[in-house]
Parts: C-alpha cells; sequence; structure tokens
C-alpha cells in the first residue's frame, strides 16, 4: 500500500441519469490519521513561532485553537455535485480556496474532459485533482478530488448520455490548432 492511501481522500462517487442529463455526487473527506498530522503540524508551527513571544498559557490555547482548526479542516466531509446538461456544466460545491460554491459552462466550450494531478500547496492546493475540461485557453475544474479511475467513470457516463457530445471531443481540434500559421510546404501541388 502506498502512503497516498493512508493520508489522501476517501471518496464516494454516485453517478445518477437523470430527464435532462447526468447528475455525478461525490463526497470526500481526508482520514483521521491525515488529520492527526495536520494538527500536529499546525501545534508545531504555533508553537515555534509563538513560543519567545507568548506567555505559556496564551501559547498553550493558540496551540490547541490551531491543532483542532487543523484537524477538523482535514476530515470535514466535503460535498460536491455536477450537473451536466447538453446546454452546460455546472457544479455545486467547494472548490479549494475558492470562495464561490457554483462555477457553470456552456457544453458548447469545452473541447474535451481529462484527469489533472493537483498542484499548489497542501490540503487545499491552487489546482485541485479532479475532473477538468479542457477549453479553448486553458482548462477549468469540473469536480475537484476524484482521482483517474473515477473521472474515467464520469467521462464514460457523460459520453453514454450525450453520444452527438463525445463525438464531437473526440473530432475536436487541439487548443492550439487556431494559433498555428502553416505556410502549406506539405502540400503537393499539382504538375
Amino acid at each position: 500500500m502506498a502512503l497516498r492511501d493512508f493520508l489522501g481522500p476517501i471518496n464516494h462517487l454516485e453517478i445518477r441519469a437523470t430527464d435532462d442529463g447526468v447528475l455525478i455526487r461525490l463526497r470526500t473527506k481526508h482520514s483521521h490519521l491525515h488529520g492527526t498530522l495536520s494538527a500536529i503540524a499546525a501545534a508545531a508551527i504555533v508553537g515555534f513561532a509563538g513560543f519567545s513571544f507568548l506567555k505559556t498559557l496564551m501559547l498553550i490555547v493558540l496551540i490547541l485553537i490551531a491543532a483542532i482548526l487543523a484537524f477538523l479542516g482535514t476530515v470535514i466531509e466535503r460535498r460536491i455535485q455536477l450537473k451536466v446538461t447538453n446546454l452546460e456544466f455546472q457544479t455545486y460545491g467547494g472548490f479549494g480556496n475558492e470562495f464561490r460554491n457554483v462555477r457553470a459552462m456552456p457544453s458548447a466550450d469545452i473541447l474535451w474532459l481529462e484527469h489533472q494531478d493537483s498542484s499548489g500547496g497542501g490540503d487545499a492546493p491552487d489546482h485541485p485533482e479532479g475532473l477538468y475540461a479542457v477549453l479553448r485557453c486553458g482548462s477549468s475544474c469540473v469536480l475537484p478530488y476524484v482521482d483517474p479511475g473515477q473521472a474515467n467513470q464520469v467521462i464514460d457516463s457523460i459520453e453514454e448520455r450525450f453520444p452527438d457530445m463525445a463525438k464531437r471531443w473526440r473530432t475536436s481540434r487541439g487548443p492550439f490548432d487556431c494559433h498555428f500559421i502553416t505556410l502549406g510546404l506539405s502540400s503537393q501541388k499539382p504538375d
């Protein structure tokens, strides 16, 4: 078993077909071991930072508050919902450090869907692991915290429900094709 199995998120994915599309619900939380390690790290940082400046009682109180907040912030369950229709993708729930809880984008703007790994820092990365919609200019997360297998399961469900969308994704040009200028050197001229 990898360390990720002990410290990584525990996900429960539910995919349901609806009258007008596909509804994906994700419940995710980290293990208690991950929460405990986060609490220890937060307590150590507060302890070292406040050792010289604070009185013992105040330091102990701040260490306890930091440890409790770090533990709870790590193990509290997050709920994310993705609703896919032929017109748009709507995501409800948390996106790491962002304050907004709803994200919507037109289906026509999506070139394809793919899984992307996380980047950024810690428990709330700037770019969380998950399912991303690749657009003409970059990509946007539509379902955070899913692993590659779960992302493929979601993509398959969407492609099954919307075969025209899947066909468009397979035949779409790459995001950079519109930015290249060809000189036509590879084409043959008739003699």
